[in-house]
């Protein structure tokens, strides 16, 4: 029987999907791949987070299956090697409950990711989304911090960062 790291391992066009199906009808391998995204290979860990983070944005099932590994992923968001793997979690990050003690943890990576002109664009983007969503909900007067740091960056940023930054200084105008 084929196992979720020998799938991870194929290169070809639809790597994506086929290990997506293929966790459909295993679901008991989700938390091997999930390992897995949680490793040092570089390339495995990425491309097994990428599929966590299609999965469980398709479906509540596998938001469920995470859940319990939500702690894990932020104390571990740092240390991650690549970017693919930062970017993917803070998708699934955006999907999931996160308890009260957590948010902070996830609120100052964000804002240090957000704030360094080295952090990816991507990373960047979904970092100013997670900030907004927790002071729309939890902290207004994050807002403004968040604001501040938009508008600072805005003017030298690259198109994918103006786009969404922009989006949230409107958004932000009505708080």
């Amino acid at each position: 029987m084929e196992k979720v790291a020998d799938i991870l391992q194929i290169e070809q066009v639809g790597l994506k999907q086929l290990v997506i199906d293929w966790i459909y009808r295993h679901p008991n391998e989700f938390d091997a791949l999930y390992e897995i995204s949680m490793g040092d290979d570089l390339r495995l860990s990425w491309r097994a987070a990428w599929v966590i983070s299609d999965l469980v944005k398709q479906n509540r099932d596998f938001r469920a299956l995470i859940q319990p590994h939500t702690k894990a992923i932020i104390r571990r968001l740092k240390s991650f090697k690549t970017p693919g793997q930062k970017r993917e979690y803070l998708k699934v990050l955006q999907l999931v409950e996160i308890d009260q003690e957590d948010w902070g943890i996830l609120i100052d990576i964000c804002f240090n990711w957000l704030s360094n002109r080295k952090t990816d664009e991507a990373i960047k983007m979904h970092c100013m989304q997670i900030i907004f969503e927790y002071g729309r909900r939890f902290e207004p007067d994050l807002l403004s911090e968040l604001k501040l740091i938009l508008e600072e960056n805005i003017e030298f940023a690259k198109a994918g960062f103006k786009n969404r930054g922009g989006k949230l200084l409107k958004k932000l105008d009505g708080f």
